[in-house]
């Protein structure tokens, strides 16, 4: 697949001591790559291991926890929806179920196994990723006690996950154009390319290929020498890192 036993390791978190062990027995078997991935766990278990593996019925509480793991992962990609909120509930219906750490652990590992997730590299200085969060705060004027709501601006740099946050009135353009310039500020330099969520202040039309960036913003990214390469419009996974100290 293109990976040698130092990137193997680095992927799966395995000794590479462990690594070469696998790669021997596979080379050893003769087997051509087809026939191994169509062999079951058990004789990938035999022929990587070495003996047979001890089968066990699965407890009742793991067989009721299993059937809820789907919906359960469903639900955590909603907006305000955690893992201690999930537990919260199952605890409530199955009092005898798992304590809220195997319970963790066996819903993020239903999540592994069911979603591929692909390792993306990035570089200092490459990218600066923009975004609101979800969640409008409120100010009170100590003076008048007057509320007014205001937006979360989140920069982050991807690289080191050095994270720039500012309250900002509205996400017209020229409150983006003022928290972008201050983001810059607060790093101390400009990256090569800002990715805006598609934001309407910022990209006046999505398109995968050919994106129409806001007129301000381009002059502004102009201005410090930065690219604007907008997120692909429902690909979360373009704006991860912003998403994740959004949630």
């Amino acid at each position: 697949m293109g990976m040698g036993i130092k990137g193997i390791s680095g992927a799966f978190e395995l000794s590479r001591n462990t690594v070469r062990k696998y790669v021997r027995a596979y080379q050893d078997s003769g087997l051509p790559l087809e026939k191994v991935l169509a062999m079951s766990d058990e004789h990938l278990h035999e022929m990587f291991v070495g003996s047979k593996s001890r089968l066990r019925e699965p407890s009742h509480r793991r067989v009721e926890l299993d059937a809820l793991l789907p919906e359960y992962a469903s639900r955590l990609s909603r907006k305000g929806v955690t893992v201690c909120a999930l537990f919260e509930e199952y605890e409530r219906e199955h009092p005898e179920g798992y304590r809220h750490a195997n319970f963790g652990i066996l819903l993020r590992r239903y999540m592994l196994q069911t979603k591929v997730i692909g390792h993306v590299e990035h570089y200092a200085g490459d990218q600066m990723y923009i975004d609101y969060a979800g969640d409008r705060l409120e100010v009170t004027d100590a003076v008048t006690g007057e509320v007014k709501r205001v937006e979360v601006f989140v920069a982050i740099l991807p690289c080191s996950h050095y994270t720039y946050c500012e309250a900002v009135w509205s996400q017209r353009k020229e409150d983006l154009v003022g928290a972008c310039q201050n983001a810059l500020h607060f790093y101390g330099g400009a990256p090569m390319a800002i990715v805006p969520d598609n934001l309407k202040s910022a990209v006046t039309r999505s398109d995968r290929n050919e994106p129409v960036i806001n007129e301000e913003f381009a002059a502004f990214a102009e201005h410090y020498g930065c690219a604007v390469y907008p997120a692909c419009v429902r690909h979360p996974k373009d704006k991860a890192y912003v998403k994740l100290i959004i949630m």
